[in-house]
């Protein structure tokens, strides 16, 4: 039984961690779209919101990456 429930807290804290890491990106294209007057597209908007679930929901320290050009 203890199995069962160490599985069902681990299930209850990522689904936490995954609900206010979606209302923190809510937010942050909010306020994109609504205050700051900068026009993102829809692809860099899903790039911004991959790299924001990842870092948000990771087990593992992320790295910075710094991407020039495209």
């Amino acid at each position: 039984m203890l199995k069962r429930q160490q599985a069902v807290a681990i299930f209850q804290a990522r689904r936490y961690m995954v609900e206010n890491a979606l209302a923190i990106i809510d937010a942050v294209m909010r306020h994109f779209d609504e205050s700051s007057g900068v026009v993102i597209s829809d692809d860099k908007k899903a790039d911004l919101i991959n790299s924001l679930l990842v870092v948000m929901t990771s087990e593992k320290e992320s790295n910075p990456v710094i991407s020039v050009g495209r």
